[in-house]
């Protein structure tokens, strides 16, 4: 089913919203922070919401290095994006600390007026475990092969929220 008008505004807005800063963009991660002294420094003294994460993680999100040390995938850059998960803190410098919990892609979902199945849809691969839903091959196999954190990358998720708002697939 083709998306109402109002979950077409929220995708065409979250489309220029991951292209604006691509480095903040990673399907790894529904949100994760790392201090702007962790990534310079290469110290692994990382914030709360990161100790579950293995050092494969940490040096991940090092690598995109997001200006403000937070990664998030689709739904939680919907969260950001329409501030429904708010800073924890903010730092000299307006830097902005976010946490994000489990409910995330719920409350994406729900900013966005979806159905749980188109969730998915567009907040998963297949390879997750996603098999029915998730991300058509084409667009998993175009992100796979991209470095995340970079234009590309982001541009795949782009052209694969476009796919959605076609097509509804």
């Amino acid at each position: 089913m083709i998306p109402s008008v109002y979950t077409i505004e929220k995708l065409r807005k979250l489309q220029q919203f991951i292209l604006e800063e691509p480095r903040r963009f990673n399907l790894s991660f529904w949100g994760a922070h790392i201090g702007p002294e962790d990534i310079k420094e290469d110290c692994f003294d990382l914030a709360d919401q990161l100790d579950d994460l293995g050092v494969i993680h940490v040096e991940e999100i090092q690598n995109q290095y997001p200006p403000c040390g937070t990664v998030a995938c689709l739904a939680g850059n919907v969260c950001v994006m329409e501030g429904d998960v708010k800073p924890d803190r903010i730092l000299p410098g307006k830097l902005e600390i976010y946490s994000f919990d489990e409910d995330t892609p719920r409350i994406a979902r729900l900013a966005l007026g979806i159905s749980e199945n188109d969730a998915e849809r567009l907040f998963y691969l297949r390879s997750f475990g996603f098999r029915d839903l998730g991300w058509p091959e084409e667009f998993e196999r175009r992100v796979l092969n991209c470095t995340p954190g970079t234009k590309k990358y982001a541009q795949v998720a782009v052209d694969r929220i476009e796919h959605y708002i076609k097509t509804g697939e």
